[in-house]
């Protein structure tokens, strides 16, 4: 049975979907330097991870995912290091999808999970959709008593998971065809996802990372400036009551989910907000510099920057594979943004790589 969901577009929704659409045209236009919108990226980058693995029960605070994904050396358990790796993985892995201009898929669904969960599962969970039926439970602890456990959710049969999910893909691209807003496709595919509940683990991730695609995809990535989960993290009681419209898969069926995109565009606007005022902020740093001050960079050292604040280093390698330019001409990039002060070398001859530039950090 083909996926329909049922929603309205109440006048919130539409009220926050037109300032969105403003917002972003402000965004797309805002005059800002590499070096500004490089800083910028990276703190939603260490947002966007530190809220996503934090909504999950990860205790690292914002400045150890931070040295994480700067490949330094963290006091925590291996599974925490092991979820901030992953994430960003998985972030860059669905940027390099959508610039080669893949479709949505079960073969990118499998594969997002296994990038979040690598490590933290055995490998028959990691990239396999469950084998078995699940709930979500909250679990009480009582001093001196036996745990209390109270079922939330019982999620559909195994058997139905592969079914299900092509029916929300399926959907997805007839939403394109009859122009749905590129935020309401998210909010729905996030929805369905967690209801489906396809893994056995990292279910949440993989969606919110999921609908950050979709936004990709539809020209809805803002810069990548930024970050849904930071939102989610600060409202997470409302996030998960948003999502709790039936106590198991049939009683979700057809039941009305306007409250949870009311909730989902209202994150996004009020993200979007922020953006807008940093923005406006470098922009007006950018006007007061010195003309002599202000850098510009080709596209392929867009690039390079692009994936050195992603990823948190670079390599001359990886400029090769970006880019396709020879060896030399990718070290030749490097050492012009050395130069420039956007990047900085760590280390001597094959083994040096190349991070943001100290004043390029959250």
């Amino acid at each position: 049975m083909a996926y329909r969901p049922n929603y309205q577009i109440s006048n919130k929704i539409i009220n926050d979907l037109t300032e969105i659409a403003e917002i972003k045209a402000i965004i797309e236009r805002a005059p800002i330097l590499p070096r500004d919108e490089a800083r910028l990226r990276r703190q939603a980058l260490i947002r966007m991870v530190h809220a996503s693995v934090s909504i999950e029960g990860n205790r690292l605070n914002a400045y150890e995912v931070n040295k994480v994904i700067e490949g330094q050396k963290v006091d925590a358990a291996e599974r925490e290091i092991h979820e901030v790796k992953n994430y960003q993985t998985a972030l860059n892995f669905i940027s390099q999808w959508v610039e080669a201009k893949k479709s949505l898929n079960l073969h990118l669904i499998l594969k997002v999970q296994e990038l979040v969960t690598r490590s933290t599962l055995p490998p028959e969970k990691s990239g396999h959709f469950r084998k078995n039926d699940v709930y979500v439970a909250n679990i009480s602890k009582i001093p001196h008593k036996k745990d209390k456990e109270e079922i939330l959710y019982v999620a559909p049969k195994a058997e139905q998971v592969p079914g299900l999910l092509k029916d929300l893909i399926e959907w997805v691209a007839n939403a394109d065809k009859n122009r749905v807003s590129p935020v309401i496709i998210a909010g729905i595919f996030h929805y369905q996802f967690v209801t489906i509940h396809p893994f056995t683990d990292g279910n949440g991730r993989t969606a919110r990372i999921l609908a950050t695609l979709i936004l990709y995809e539809r020209g809805y990535d803002f810069r990548k400036l930024f970050s849904l989960e930071q939102y989610y993290n600060e409202h997470r009681k409302e996030y998960y009551l948003a999502l709790s419209t039936g106590k198991n898969y049939q009683v979700r069926i057809g039941v009305n989910i306007t409250s949870w995109l009311e909730y989902f565009t209202k994150g996004f606007v009020e993200e979007m907000r922020q953006i807008k005022q940093k923005l406006m902020a470098v922009s007006f740093n950018r006007v007061a510099q010195p003309a002599e001050e202000q850098v510009y960079l080709t596209s392929e050292k867009i690039k390079i920057m692009d994936y050195a604040t992603t990823m948190g280093s670079i390599t001359s390698d990886e400029v090769t594979d970006i880019t396709g330019a020879a060896k030399r001409t990718a070290q030749l990039h490097l050492q012009d943004l050395v130069r420039k002060g956007l990047l900085r070398r760590i280390g001597k001859g094959p083994s040096s790589r190349y991070v943001i530039a100290s004043q390029l950090r959250p």
